[in-house]
């Protein structure tokens, strides 16, 4: 977060003008912070969706999860909404994106991350 606040905004527009200048696509890693961000993995909505990796992974994956707490992660929050405003801030001047998975880092179901 201390580089967030320490950011250099002029440089940052003039970053992203060359990206969308040089046609540089862009795979951002939003939902992966988020999901840690806010621990959606904890939710039994969410894990109901290990059942579609192997059950090895599903249990290994479900002890770890047992073990984080419920706590939200303010600091990760305001990453993540940050991220997501430079994402906007990047479309706005043209930056084009393609879609990635970062499954299956921090309980990220392969596929299904994809589209949400």
């Amino acid at each position: 977060m201390k580089a967030i606040d320490d950011i250099d905004y002029i440089k940052l527009i003039e970053v992203i003008g060359v990206l969308a200048k040089n046609q540089t696509w862009q795979i951002p890693t939003l939902f992966l912070y988020r999901t840690f961000a806010n621990k959606t993995f904890k939710k039994d909505s969410w894990k109901k969706n290990f059942n579609s990796i192997p059950f090895e992974i599903r249990e290994k994956w479900l002890d770890k999860i047992s073990e984080i707490d419920d706590e939200v992660d303010k600091k990760r929050q305001s990453y993540s909404n940050w991220a997501m405003g430079i994402i906007n801030l990047m479309d706005k001047k043209g930056v084009k994106f393609m879609a990635g998975t970062d499954a299956p880092i921090f309980f990220l179901i392969p596929g299904l991350s994809l589209h949400d």
